[in-house]
Formats: structure tokens, sequence, C-alpha cells
């Protein structure tokens, strides 16, 4: 006896189709989640220069003396120097021990260039600002040019102040190099100093 098999007219094919709806889905997803990932890194950025300006309102914002020590060990005047900061700049005024203002000098916190022209001293300096976060101190490098000397050619010097906080953010000490910035003499130390400044409690 012959069993006739049962064999279906239609077939169907039952592997999964692309659905257009589901394939736009994935999409708009895709896409929120590249739009979070910048928005992260803008959050990364801004908590840099938020934190920058906190630590300078809060710990470098003051009036600063130089220290006892240092003007008797090294003979130096007494200068103190005027800290102020708001949203964008770092504003640096020094005083002579008569209370004459010495100069003044203004950084961009976010580390972009300053520019200063002195014409009575035939000097050009130009300045950035950076914050140093892992050491907790501030690094200011120049650039100045000097001219107008007879039978000098204009005179390059590169600059580097280093300020640190210690003792409690009582103290602050500052590192001065100066290196020449003149082919014949690149990279030559001309100078260096260490002072010391306490905070005047106001």
């Amino acid at each position: 006896m012959q069993v006739s098999r049962f064999r279906p007219k239609y077939s169907f094919n039952l592997t999964s189709q692309p659905n257009p709806r589901r394939t736009g889905d994935a999409l708009v997803v895709r896409r929120m989640e590249i739009k979070m990932k910048l928005i992260s890194l803008f959050c990364v950025f801004f908590g840099i220069f938020a934190a920058t300006q906190v630590f300078a309102q809060n710990e470098l914002a003051g009036r600063w003396m130089m220290d006892d020590v240092v003007v008797a060990k090294k003979h130096l005047p007494r200068v103190t120097w005027l800290i102020a900061v708001d949203e964008k700049t770092l504003t640096l005024t020094e005083f002579s021990d008569q209370g004459e203002m010495v100069r003044k000098l203004t950084y961009n916190l976010d580390g972009t260039q300053t520019r200063e022209v002195s014409q009575s001293a035939n000097k050009e300096s130009t300045y950035k600002f950076k914050w140093n976060k892992s050491k907790h101190s501030v690094e200011i490098r120049e650039t100045q040019v000097v001219s107008g000397i007879a039978n000098i050619p204009p005179q390059r010097y590169e600059i580097k102040e280093t300020w640190e906080l210690a003792n409690g953010g009582r103290t602050l000490k500052v590192v001065q190099k100066i290196n020449s910035g003149n082919p014949e003499l690149l990279g030559f130390e001309l100078f260096d100093s260490r002072e010391t400044f306490q905070k005047v409690q106001e």
C-alpha cells in the first residue's frame, strides 16, 4: 500500500526581512547616542574651564605680599600683588613698597594669548596662561621682544613663570626662568629667580 505524501501548494519564506520602520528607529537611536556623546564631551571641557576658574577665584584671588625672608635675603623691595579674577580673565597688579602701581597684566583663563605693548620701554610681550590641574599650579609663558636700542638688533626672550600654592593656600611660590630667544643664544638661560609671597588676610 502506497502512502501519498502531502505537498503544500504554496511555500512560505520565513527568513526575516528588514523592516523599514525598525531601520528608521535604529537610525534615530544612533543619532541620539552621537548627540549625547557630543554633549558629554562639551561638559568635560566646560568642567575643566570651570574648575580653572574656581581654582583661580578661591585660591589665587586676593592680596599677596613678598615674604620677609626673601626681602631680607635678596635685598629686594617689598612688592605686593593684587590678583583679581572674573569669568574670563585673571588680572595681576603689582605695587611697590611705596604703594605705587608698577605693572598690570591680564591673562585669559581659557589659555588664549594676550598682548601688551610698552611704548616707553620699546617692548612687546605676549602671554599664555595655563593651569596645571595635577600639580595645582599655574604656568605663564611670555614671549618678549625688546627693540629700539642703538646698534643692537631686537632682542627676544622666552620667559616661563610658575605659581604654586603651598601651606594650605596661604603661600604662593613663584619661579621665573628667562631664556634667550635669539638664534645665536637660543635656549640659553639668562636668569632664574625664586620668590615667595604670603597671602594677606583681610
